[in-house]
């Protein structure tokens, strides 16, 4: 990690400039007049700062959370729930616009929409790193930050990995983009590893696949994201028929959905969706990513309170973020595949 100290108020880090602001400053200079004070006035409080905020604008997702569903990132603040809307239709059938132009507006057929709230429950993630100041005048004279980019970078990506996993498998406590609750599961239209199936049930299943979902959603809306095993998505590379072995099957089955269901379909690998992660069940999830389909709210971001020495001789900071469960807001537009056809 290259560093460059450029000026008092800033460092630049990997050729990215970290800049703190007055109050910032401030409170950085109260923690070197501690530390300072403890005998260690040749550690750089604002470098360490600096590091610090270098390693939490990383990110260590294995896979783009934002692919598979949408966050919003400016709603809810420090609230422990938010009120969220759905819209309901309440006017009369579409042929109630059968009415006279001339007729006054007493008469006139009159739209009516309202608004059904629900609450979002939003909860905080927070985790600390401590290391003594002898630790860090070591790095800082050898040049040799480990100490402190190995668990500001450890910390980091356990983060991120949590809010992958809690936000695409779920857990226990937590529903997640494939554990939601009321949602249908369907055992019978993949009831195969597609990389298993014969060119006859291979055809089969194009031909009935999005017909299965559009009359689930009574053919008011389309899929536009498939998420499926990462065991059955790496087998698809082979020929569809063997006849004409033109195409594979990933290929076959990626024009068929954006034939079917337009350009921004998506077929995205999994490996949360494998049998082992599933107590031996096979699990796809078609639905269409939409803020108003399903979504998550994560209003704080990762961010580090600044580090302190409490005692002249430890240093430690705590990272947090605030994140909800995922929400389904809209059951009809999101379905489960499940099997137990395994290898």
């Amino acid at each position: 990690m290259a560093l460059v100290n450029k000026k008092d108020t800033s460092y630049v880090i990997d050729g990215v400039e970290i800049l703190f602001n007055e109050d910032e400053m401030a409170s950085i200079a109260k923690t070197q007049n501690l530390v300072n004070e403890s005998g260690f006035a040749d550690i750089d409080i604002t470098l360490l700062t600096a590091l610090e905020t270098r390693i939490a604008q990383q990110k260590f997702y294995t896979v783009d959370v934002d692919e598979f569903i949408d966050i919003a990132r400016d709603t809810g603040g420090y609230a422990d729930a938010i009120t969220a809307f759905k819209t309901l239709r309440l006017d009369a059938a579409d042929d109630s616009w059968e009415a006279d132009i001339l007729s006054d507006n007493a008469r006139k057929p009159q739209v009516a929409v309202g608004l059904e709230p629900f609450t979002v429950r939003i909860r905080s993630l927070v985790k600390m790193v401590s290391y003594s100041l002898l630790e860090i005048r070591q790095a800082q004279q050898t040049g040799v930050w480990n100490v402190v980019l190995e668990k500001e970078r450890a910390r980091k990506q356990s983060h991120d990995l949590y809010l992958q996993r809690v936000l695409l498998k779920g857990t226990d406590r937590h529903e997640g983009l494939l554990n939601l609750s009321g949602v249908t599961a369907d055992t019978t239209t993949i009831a195969k590893q597609m990389k298993n199936m014969s060119v006859a049930e291979w055809q089969a299943l194009l031909g009935k696949l999005f017909s299965v979902y559009a009359n689930h959603t009574n053919f008011t809306a389309m899929p536009n994201r498939l998420v499926i095993p990462y065991t059955d998505y790496l087998g698809l590379a082979q020929c569809a028929d063997e006849t004409y072995p033109l195409k594979s099957k990933l290929q076959r089955l990626e024009e068929s959905f954006k034939q079917m269901c337009g350009p921004d379909a998506k077929i995205l690998p999994l490996a949360y969706c494998n049998a082992n992660q599933n107590g031996g069940t096979n699990k796809y999830a078609m639905y269409r990513k939409d803020f108003d389909t399903v979504r998550a709210y994560m209003p704080v971001g990762y961010s580090v309170v600044e580090g302190a020495s409490v005692d002249g001789f430890n240093y430690q900071n705590t990272a947090y973020s605030r994140v909800s469960d995922v929400v389904l807001v809209r059951p009809k537009e999101v379905m489960y595949f499940t099997n137990t056809d395994v290898d």
